[in-house]
């Protein structure tokens, strides 16, 4: 079993070595203009204040940099980036990274767009992927499959709803929710009856989750609430809200409502005919401690959030303590969210 690990480790690693050079030396693969930094200089440095006194520093840089695509492969280029210490919204630049081009039509000039970030994206697929494989390698083949799976599925339910035109967008993500866990959990637990209780009770929950933010959402009249605000601008916009809301709910669902059985059926006496109130003994002082953990992580999942963005509007940036009085307002013009919590 170690020896058979051992190679599979080795298997693994030699995997991420091949995706890694190969994304890595793939630049004739993109129609968009590429190039690598050779050189990189800074030309001046300008400290900023902006309308809430937060401070920074902006700096300009001058990239060199050599064209790995297009007609222009191996000719060298020269350009300007001006980014800000915080890199809020902007990016420092490095030799040997890869960038891709944008060419500006109306100034005739080249301009720095974005790097180039297939290579990191596939060595962490492929390191999760291979840790997955080595530590459980029944159950991180079937993580994995499930995982290509539900991305499959979801493609198609997105392609479908493009296809009507977005009129049955919130049915459509109710069904793909009903399939995601029936897969999921068939994968993951196998054809048993844990995956049996799981799954009724991860749909149960989502819809009841989602009726409960429709009458609420009703009773209120929407007050409080700007749909057009999202990060998204699809509509209709109350609609889209509530397809989030039933995918977003899906996974923390599943996730207890997997964990939930398992004290039962892990402690599952041999008796059959032990009576539901023993049932409930044995299985609720795990289950209570789950659940009671359950709303405290998913708050503070969400504050987290919107940490970033009270942080960068605070009123002066450079102290914290500043943070506590700002308006909250602003915090919980993302409560829709807490529907998602509910």
């Amino acid at each position: 079993m170690k020896h058979k690990r051992l190679w599979l480790a080795l298997g693994s690693l030699l995997i991420c070595m091949i995706g890694v050079l190969a994304t890595y030396h793939d630049a004739t693969r993109y129609k968009q203009p590429l190039i690598q930094v050779t050189a990189v200089k800074t030309i001046q440095k300008t400290k900023t204040t902006d309308d809430y006194q937060n401070q920074d520093t902006e700096i300009q840089q001058k990239v060199t940099g050599r064209f790995l695509n297009t007609k222009r492969k191996g000719q060298t280029i020269q350009l300007q980036n001006t980014y800000s210490k915080s890199l809020a919204d902007s990016y420092r630049y490095y030799r040997g990274q890869q960038v891709f081009l944008h060419h500006d039509q109306d100034r005739h000039q080249w301009l720095l767009n974005e790097p180039k970030r297939d290579t990191v994206l596939v060595a962490v697929i492929l390191g999760t992927f291979s840790l997955l494989l080595v530590m459980m390698p029944k159950r991180g083949l079937m993580t994995i499959l499930s995982v290509v799976v539900n991305l499959a599925f979801f493609i198609i339910t997105l392609h479908f709803n493009a296809a009507t035109g977005g009129r049955w967008l919130l049915p459509l993500m109710c069904g793909l929710a009903v399939v995601l866990t029936g897969l999921t959990l068939l994968l993951v637990l196998g054809p048993n009856r844990q995956m049996l209780v799981s799954f009724g009770a991860t749909i149960g929950a989502t819809f009841l989750a989602l009726l409960l933010s429709v009458i609420l959402l009703k009773i209120s009249g929407d007050q409080g609430l700007h749909y057009e605000t999202m990060d998204y601008e699809l509509q209709p916009y109350k609609t889209v809200f509530l397809a989030e809301v039933v995918l977003g709910i899906l996974g923390a669902v599943m996730d207890e409502a997997t964990f939930a059985p398992e004290p039962i059926v892990s402690t599952q006496p041999l008796d059959t005919s032990t009576s539901l109130s023993s049932w409930i003994v044995t299985g609720w002082p795990v289950n209570a401690l789950s659940l009671s953990l359950s709303p405290t992580w998913m708050l503070f999942t969400w504050a987290v959030s919107l940490l970033g963005s009270v942080v960068i509007s605070s009123p002066t940036f450079t102290s914290p303590a500043s943070i506590w009085p700002w308006k909250p307002r602003k915090v919980w013009s993302g409560r829709q969210t807490l529907c998602t919590g509910m």
